[in-house]
């Protein structure tokens, strides 16, 4: 998926509703970066506290926010653990109980979690910037996303504002369940646009790209 220049694709948007570091720690493997706030700048990590002015590029959109904290005077980031790749030792526990006490002791921090209904009315929602972003999308990969009813509002918007979508490819060991569950919130998809993928050995990259 990457270039040359191992920078990833424009043409690609990832919405994730988990709050973990898995692609950065997968993207630190190609680009031999284990900084986890230079590894999110490349990989332009987005949830309601960070966003980039311009819409145009690749993009990694976090529903629920990251595991971390953040400032409250400029939203900066702060990790227990800058390197994503430290080896659990005494070096590193020494380092996260420091971290930790450390900000125990100050008010200047928050949870980076956060939630996609949440609008508190100070920046853009995660979602408008999302549908914003996925607009023009014609086609969709959902990986084993199962569209737990307690998340049905949230991505039936996502969903709708996809205005132009041609092809949904659905990649769960059962994605019989999952195209259900899909047309109960899409039902002018038809089933010949529906393509269910039982094999998930690696993720599914469609031809459209």
């Amino acid at each position: 998926m990457l270039d040359n220049s191992l920078t990833p694709p424009k043409n690609i948007t990832i919405l994730s509703w988990n709050y973990d570091v898995q692609f950065e720690f997968a993207y630190s493997e190609y680009i031999d970066e284990q900084n986890l706030s230079i590894l999110q700048d490349r990989l332009r990590v987005q949830y309601k506290y960070i966003q980039y002015e311009d819409n145009d590029n690749f993009g990694i959109y976090k529903l629920n926010g990251v595991s971390g904290l953040r400032k409250r005077t400029d939203y900066s980031e702060f990790w227990f653990l800058d390197n994503i790749k430290y080896e659990i030792g005494r070096d590193s526990i020494e380092k996260i109980i420091g971290n930790l006490f450390h900000v125990t002791q100050s008010d200047m921090y928050n949870s980076a979690l956060s939630f996609a209904w949440e609008n508190d009315g100070s920046r853009t929602s995660i979602v408008s910037r999302i549908i914003d972003k996925i607009k023009d999308s014609i086609a969709l990969v959902v990986i084993g996303y199962s569209f737990p009813f307690f998340n049905r509002d949230i991505d039936r918007k996502i969903l709708h504002g996809m205005e132009n979508i041609k092809r949904i490819y659905l990649q769960d060991p059962n994605p019989q369940i999952l195209k259900e569950r899909f047309q109960a919130i899409r039902s002018d998809i038809t089933d010949d646009k529906i393509i269910c993928l039982e094999k998930c050995e690696q993720f599914y990259l469609p031809n459209e790209l």
